[in-house]
């Protein structure tokens, strides 16, 4: 029974704390909302950009439903986080998928902390009071 109950303990997810924000580097894929689009979110630590102690910038980049996309995003080690205005390309797609887009960008411009877990997920979270969600799974 103990062996069940430790395998079972392993799947919990889990916060990873305290955060290192370089450990948000690399390729994400949304995965709630779920989306029938491939939604890639790419964070790259932005050597070239005025350091604040304890802050982080991130060179963002990403695959939305119709465009490619970039912006700076800037984060600290306990959980804060802020995307600056997302630009993107401008080809046109079908008008679901358009409305998706925009919907997607807005959430994503509105963001206001994060979360890592030990199942290689990130939590962007947005809204009033940050009670919505974006979640991420690293790509492999």
């Amino acid at each position: 029974m103990f062996a069940l109950m430790s395998f079972t303990g392993c799947d919990r997810e889990e916060l990873l704390n305290p955060t290192n924000p370089t450990q948000l580097t690399g390729t994400w894929r949304l995965i709630a909302p779920t989306s029938p689009y491939a939604i890639t979110l790419q964070l790259a630590v932005n050597v070239s950009a005025s350091t604040i102690p304890g802050v982080m910038p991130f060179d963002v980049t990403g695959q939305s439903a119709v465009n490619n996309y970039f912006a700076l995003l800037t984060t600290s080690a306990n959980g804060d986080v802020s995307i600056g205005g997302i630009g993107a390309t401008k080809k046109a797609g079908p008008a679901e998928a358009m409305q998706f887009e925009q919907t997607y960008f807005s959430n994503l411009s509105a963001i206001t902390r994060y979360e890592l877990t030990n199942q290689n997920r990130l939590r962007l979270y947005y809204g009033e009071n940050g009670t919505k969600v974006l979640i991420y799974e690293r790509d492999k």
